[in-house]
This record gives structure tokens, C-alpha cells and sequence, in this order.
């Protein structure tokens, strides 16, 4: 966490959101996140299998009760806009799934999240953010790359390195 630089456009993600309240709730799911959830889903991941999830689908997919989970939940003008689901671990957070209202593309809530999620672990005094998994191969995860200040993973140990590119994880070895 500590460290971290944000470029332009998270810069910019930064400021067109400040208009915006955070709460941090217990993980208890709502009739208003599920809209919000199946919004999201059916915009952004259409017909990838979880476009037309039940709620009894959406909360086995979100809560846990091993897990201190909790709601980040951003609101404009008490409109819920977006939800990120944020395991608290002993050392830091852990991005566990962030969905939003896709009609508010310009204001980049994916990366404004993951910014107030370092943002509430620096105040937490924690040491780390943890954006979950990684494929180099996979578009949808290509916004990691953005972020610096990361560790991965290279099947042997732990690298402090840049991530791989898109074309650098393509080419055969």
C-alpha cells in the first residue's frame, strides 16, 4: 500500500467521484445491490453464464461466513452506484468482486474502487491490497496492469517485477 502512485487516469477517476459517499457495511445483501449486480452483469459479462443469476445464486456467489466480509457501497444522491465486495484479512483486502451501474462508464468506478480500497487500507494501517487472481491472457483482467506497487506470483516465488504484457504472456515459449 504504501507507495502507490496513481496515474492520470486514475487521477482523473479520483476527482470525477468525489461527489460520491462510501459506507463500509457488514456483508448483508439487499433487493437494491442485486438490481444493481444483475445491471452489471447483463451489460458487462452478457450471456458469460452469470447474466441471469438468482439472488439465492448472487448471494452464494458474495458472502461467506468464514470471512469477515464487508460492502464498500458508493451512493450518489442515495442512489447506489457501486459495490465492491472486500474481504478484511489479518495483513490487508482482498478485492473479492466489484460491480457498478454500467450506464456511468465516464467515471471508471472499477478503478475508483480499487483506489478507495488502498485507501482504506492505508487508514487501516494494513500492508497490502490484493486484486485476486491474474491471467495474462485474459482482457478482462488487463486493468491490474495499471496498478503498480504489486507483487505476482511466477509459479516459483514471489516477484516484485512489472506484469507481463498481453503480447509478452502471449508468445510461445
Amino acid at each position: 500500500v504504501t507507495g502507490l502512485h496513481y496515474n492520470r487516469s486514475q487521477r482523473r477517476s479520483y476527482q470525477r467521484n468525489q461527489d460520491l459517499h462510501l459506507s463500509v457495511d457488514s456483508a448483508i445483501a439487499t433487493e437494491e445491490d442485486f438490481a444493481l449486480y444483475q445491471r452489471y452483469l447483463r451489460s458487462r459479462h452478457r450471456d458469460a453464464g452469470m447474466d441471469n443469476s438468482s439472488y439465492e445464486e448472487f448471494e452464494r456467489f458474495l458472502l461467506s461466513n468464514w470471512s469477515d466480509v464487508r460492502f464498500m457501497r458508493w451512493r450518489h444522491h442515495n442512489t447506489l452506484v457501486a459495490l465492491a465486495v472486500t474481504d478484511v484479512t489479518p495483513r490487508g483486502l482482498s478485492a473479492l468482486y466489484t460491480f457498478f451501474d454500467p450506464e456511468l462508464h465516464r467515471r471508471s468506478l472499477g478503478t475508483f474502487a480499487i483506489m478507495a480500497q488502498v485507501e482504506l487500507a492505508a487508514a487501516w494501517r494494513f500492508d497490502y491490497v490484493y486484486l485476486g487472481y491474474w491471467i495474462g491472457q485474459c482482457e478482462r483482467m488487463a486493468y491490474k496492469n495499471s496498478f503498480q506497487g504489486h507483487q505476482w506470483f511466477n509459479g516459483n516465488d514471489w516477484s516484485t517485477t512489472p506484469l507481463p504484457t498481453l503480447a509478452q504472456d502471449s508468445q510461445p515459449s
